[in-house]
């Protein structure tokens, strides 16, 4: 999985933070946000993770927080959101994947966070 500057700088990164899978209002929408005319091939900045994962990012004061796998471990990183340079990590016990998984992982599962705290689950 990429993790991409470009989606979060084009609409609503800067102009609040986006506590949760569909943002601040739970339904998708930036309302403070203007998004860009049109959209350029270049991109801010692109992280790959070492692992699968399917969630959505959060952004939260100037970080982007996402969660994946790390090797065989369920895990939480957290990435600059102008630079889109590594943060922090954090990994937090043995993945499981379903029988049948062939796509996503154990850490499809968005994170939110309350300004205080990150709330993360994982099927494991």
């Amino acid at each position: 999985m990429i993790v991409s500057g470009s989606l979060l700088l084009g609409g609503i990164a800067l102009a609040e933070n986006w506590p949760g899978w569909r943002g601040p209002g739970g339904n998708g929408v930036a309302p403070e946000a203007k998004g860009p005319a049109e959209f350029s091939k270049e991109r801010t900045w692109k992280a790959k993770l070492e692992g699968r994962g399917c969630s959505t990012p959060v952004v939260w004061n100037g970080r982007v927080l996402v969660t994946g796998l790390i090797g065989k471990e369920d895990s939480v990183q957290a990435f600059d959101l102008k630079s889109g340079k590594e943060i922090w990590r954090k990994t937090l016990g043995a993945a499981k994947l379903g029988r049948t998984q062939k796509i996503g992982s154990s850490a499809n599962s968005s994170p939110i966070t309350d300004g205080d705290r990150l709330y993360v689950y994982f099927k494991s």
